[in-house]
């Protein structure tokens, strides 16, 4: 075999990932109209733990709904609301044996804009239209905005890991922390579009262990 470590457990510190397997993630639209997890999403991910998957990386899940939903019935984490449900689907992954990755995210530049609140989607900078180039279709965020748009980021982890215990560590661009419950593994918070939009942004990947 190429690969003998592929289907061997993998710990890091605390966590244990039964095998080297990870499913990345996909958009399902399963979830519901106001971003909560739906029995159908739970009957999706559940289905993918019992085939043997080491790790499942849940679909990105919005942070500020108001400004950076991706898409009709995106995943979000912004209110105690949202966490039954996702207490439920770490639950079911983690009842197949599977550990639970929940993925942060903010559409910016690629946020739907007919989902949206505000006038035009926001990012690191100001878009204009192509066809257009006098019209303004993403707003640059100023340094204020670009700070509440990280505790965004950081309520939906604190969110997804209730009760948080103390840090077990703590590096730039990586934290690691001991959660109790719920979302237990990675959190990467990306901006979508980074790679293919102007002005794209990238959040720090952070990793919980449980």
């Amino acid at each position: 075999m190429n690969y003998p470590l592929l289907f061997k457990p993998l710990q890091i510190r605390n966590l244990c990932i039964p095998n080297r397997t990870v499913m990345p993630p996909m958009s399902t639209q399963l979830g519901t109209p106001s971003g909560e997890v739906s029995d159908a999403q739970i009957a999706f991910y559940q289905a993918r733990a019992a085939g043997g998957t080491g790790m499942i990386i849940v679909e990105f899940c919005c942070v500020n709904q108001s400004s950076g939903q991706s898409e009709p019935n995106q995943l979000a984490l912004e209110s105690d609301t949202h966490i039954h449900g996702h207490k439920r689907l770490v639950n079911a992954i983690k009842s197949e044996g599977s550990v639970a990755c929940l993925q942060l995210q903010h559409g910016g530049a690629a946020a739907k804009r007919s989902l949206l609140k505000t006038p035009t989607t926001i990012g690191p900078s100001n878009i204009f239209s192509r066809k257009a180039p006098n019209q303004l279709i993403c707003k640059g965020m100023s340094h204020t905005e670009i700070e509440a748009m990280i505790e965004c980021f950081g309520h939906s982890a604190e969110l997804g890991l209730k009760p948080v215990t103390k840090p077990l560590s703590s590096t730039a661009p990586m934290a690691i922390y001991s959660p109790n419950s719920c979302h237990h593994a990675a959190i990467s918070a990306t901006m979508f579009g980074a790679a293919t939009k102007p002005g794209g942004w990238n959040s720090p990947a952070v990793l919980f262990t449980e």
